[in-house]
């Protein structure tokens, strides 16, 4: 590779690393008695980063099984009206967005993984329904895509 080459490749490497390298989103549950027919999520996203301009965000929820089975997926492109997303109830579109997965019904005594994402930004969490419909947050964190 040539001295410009290399260099056009460095600079989109660092480019990538400073704007993909935000902090990530915190997902949890709106309240403690959230229940298998549409529950409530609330997203954490940094203060900084709801700047106005506009935002993809998207959110897909899967089975918690070695071969995962999408059950919700949501996708919202250039969203700046309502600000940054910063809750959802399962199984209701938002405003704006569009699905490609219908919602299918949550199940007691299965586990989900629930992924978000805001541009570069996202986060995970997987949930839990117990054998009263209560779903628990068991393990969230931050995907290192």
């Amino acid at each position: 590779m040539n001295w410009l080459k290399r260099r056009t490749v460095l600079a989109v490497i660092l480019f990538c690393l400073v704007t993909c390298s935000l902090p990530d989103i915190e997902i949890g549950l709106a309240s403690e008695s959230e229940q298998i027919a549409n529950p409530n999520f609330v997203l954490h996203v940094p203060n900084y980063y709801d700047d106005g301009n506009d935002h993809d965000y998207g959110i897909l929820v899967t089975t918690d099984e070695y071969y995962a089975e999408d059950i919700w997926i949501v996708r919202c492109e250039h969203q700046t009206e309502k600000g940054l997303l910063d809750q959802f109830t399962y199984g209701i579109l938002p405003e704006g967005c569009t699905t490609s997965v219908e919602p299918q019904a949550l199940e007691i005594g299965k586990r989900y993984e629930i992924f978000v994402y805001i541009d570069c930004m996202d986060g995970y969490a997987h949930v839990f329904i117990d054998e009263r419909g209560y779903l628990q947050i068991v393990e969230e964190g931050v995907t290192n895509d």
